[in-house]
């Protein structure tokens, strides 16, 4: 593979073979290991590839310009979501009115808040937090989380074993704002589960502030640093997963972080975050936007999949002719 030329290949056939298991292992094979594994361009040469005929080609060619296409819809439909939030919040202009220089690094505070907060720390008292909720209590009706939950629970950590009975998540599993490629573990009968639009926060580690919707399984099990939020009728769970995955809803979460060595977000300081109000008509375009979204991603991974499992049909076809 010397180089690529569309007359010779068609390079979205191209994609779809180097992510194919067959590409794929011939890719990992020529890595190399320095400080961290690496291709060269001279090692990347040596891959073979299988090449059908050009209609083939184009026919798989087609697919991953479909899959393509559904990553950047579901991209767009997010951030159409996130400006539908910003602009009803004013959240542009907060940008440029916070403060700055030596100063912006200290907050003003009276006695009352410290004993509101439980706390005196300057973390909880970030100028970053203060200007965020003082900036939601003007521009918004707003309701503490806590208010919002029909219910929470902790998760139980789980060994993960391939063939267990259950499916089960950790932090790890929490990509693109969903819980996707989970595990499988053997959880006891009273092992808390989230379902279907329930939300998991991490509230342990280096990722405090995580989210994700339980989208594609109907019941989960999951460890104890994820802290399971279930959404009561009120508010549509999807426009909340927007709200507290926007900057406005993950500094509230770093502000309630407690410890130094191992920070830990308490269930009951996650429901003091505050959670801005659009009314119902402006709430439900943005969930639907959300929804959109994960339905996109959700189509483009099939569409992959549906691409590298035609490669590999053709080379085994090919092999046993």
């Amino acid at each position: 593979m010397s180089g690529i030329r569309e007359e010779h290949v068609n390079p979205r056939y191209l994609i779809a073979y180097l992510r194919s298991r067959y590409g794929f292992d011939q890719l990992m094979r020529e890595r190399e290991l320095t400080i961290q594994y690496q291709l060269t361009l001279e090692q990347t040469r040596k891959v073979r590839v299988y090449l059908p005929n050009r209609p083939v080609q184009d026919e798989i060619g087609n697919i991953v310009r479909a899959y393509y296409q559904s990553l950047r819809d579901g991209i767009e439909a997010h951030e159409e979501a996130q400006q539908l939030l910003e602009s009803q919040l004013g959240l542009d202009k907060l940008s440029f009115q916070r403060p700055v220089g030596y100063t912006a690094r200290f907050s003003t505070v009276g006695l009352s808040d410290t004993f509101s907060a439980g706390r005196i720390d300057s973390q909880c008292f970030a100028p970053d937090a203060l200007i965020s909720e003082k900036w939601l209590h003007v521009h918004a009706r707003c309701d503490r989380l806590g208010h919002l939950l029909k219910c929470t629970a902790k998760g139980r950590q789980q060994v993960e074993f391939p063939k267990g009975h259950a499916d089960y998540c950790s932090i790890k599993h929490i990509s693109g704002r969903e819980l996707v490629e989970v595990s499988k573990c053997c959880p006891a009968k009273d092992t808390p589960v989230a379902e279907t639009n329930d939300l998991l926060l991490a509230i342990t580690g280096a990722t405090i502030g995580k989210i994700g919707i339980v989208n594609r399984y109907a019941q989960l099990a999951f460890s104890g640093d994820l802290l399971m939020l279930r959404a009561n009728p009120e508010i549509n769970p999807h426009y909340l997963l927007l709200a507290l995955d926007h900057r406005i809803g993950q500094v509230q979460f770093t502000r309630w972080i407690t410890g130094s060595t191992n920070g830990h977000l308490a269930p009951r300081d996650v429901g003091r975050v505050l959670v801005p109000r659009l009314g119902e008509t402006l709430e439900g375009r943005i969930a639907d936007l959300v929804q959109k979204s994960l339905s996109k991603r959700a189509e483009s991974e099939e569409l992959l999949e549906q691409a590298k499992s035609r490669v590999g049909k053709l080379i085994e076809e090919a092999v046993q002719s």
